[in-house]
């Protein structure tokens, strides 16, 4: 995928992983915790959640986590690459590293997809909405207190 030879389908990528065998198969502990697990429905959902500009070896890593995840359940799990925020927004979520290596939206969610889809309709906004509240309380605060930080920062030099 990285290098354009296919298209990312995850459907059809989780079908391979679970068409190979695993005789043979050796457990590897790292990548095995997801960043988010639910279950909604009787389907578990796994989540990679990351930094909103990553570049595209995270892409890759991130790619492989997921369908390792399905390796490891030996059954078919919805799994997704998740950003918090679209760093682009009012325009939709592109990035370089992303093209060719993810299967939007079927295992890359972004933003107001992602927290709708994990919280319902309307999630993204109700947050938003709470941030500007609690930020709007502690606005002073939090001001003064980066102010504080900044002078010892700059007096440590």
């Amino acid at each position: 995928m990285r290098n354009g030879d296919r298209t990312a389908k995850i459907d059809e990528e989780i079908k391979e992983v679970l068409a190979v065998s695993a005789k043979n198969g050796e457990f590897q502990k790292s990548g095995n915790i997801a960043d988010f697990y639910m279950k909604r429905d009787g389907k578990a959902y796994f989540f990679e959640i990351k930094t909103v500009k990553p570049n595209i070896d995270v892409f890759e890593k991130s790619k492989t986590k997921l369908l390792e995840w399905v390796a490891r359940r030996r059954k078919f799990v919805n799994v997704y690459l998740a950003f918090p925020y679209n760093p682009y927004h009012p325009k939709s979520y592109h990035r370089f590293a992303e093209v060719g290596m993810m299967d939007s939206p079927n295992d890359f969610l972004v933003g107001d997809e992602y927290w709708n889809f994990i919280g319902g309709e309307n999630t993204f906004s109700e947050l938003l909405k709470t941030f500007d509240e609690v930020g709007n309380v502690f606005k002073d605060q939090l001001n003064k207190k980066f102010r504080q930080i900044a002078k010892e920062k700059l007096d440590s030099y």
